[in-house]
């Protein structure tokens, strides 16, 4: 079932629990751990190659590819970053670490979402954002 469909489904539930758990049951609820394997199989890199670009530890890394550990929204971001991911993927990265997806309105995070349209990397971002005045990244 699309997203869309799931939306309208559960705009109209008196049991939106329920509901949810019958359109969605042959589906395995995304992942965070999912997503981002998925971006390094397509990137072709490995744990340590994106820890290492990530500018994270590769323990930690490997905790948030194994799903033990929940990154911060800065390093969802900086992982973004690494991976080159558009902004959709980016914003879907945050959606499933449960962090805040980046809203144009705040200028941090309009700084960030010029950053990832350009395809900037984690060290320019992390100096464009320094430039600006504003909290860095690494």
């Amino acid at each position: 079932m699309t997203t869309e469909k799931l939306f309208m489904l559960l705009r109209q539930s008196r049991d939106p629990a329920n509901d949810w758990e019958t359109a969605c049951k042959d589906e395995p609820e995304p992942e965070l751990t999912s997503l981002v394997k998925e971006i390094m199989r397509k990137k072709g890199k490995d744990c340590a190659e994106m820890s290492e670009d990530a500018l994270i530890s590769r323990s930690f890394g490997y905790q948030i590819i194994s799903g033990i550990r929940v990154p911060s929204r800065d390093i969802v971001l900086r992982l973004a970053l690494s991976m080159g991911c558009d902004l959709t993927t980016t914003q879907r990265l945050l959606t499933l670490s449960d962090r805040g997806i980046l809203y144009p309105r705040k200028k941090r995070d309009a700084v960030l979402i010029s950053a990832i349209i350009r395809n900037l990397g984690v060290e320019k971002t992390d100096e464009l954002l320094r430039q600006s005045g504003l909290e860095p990244i690494i």
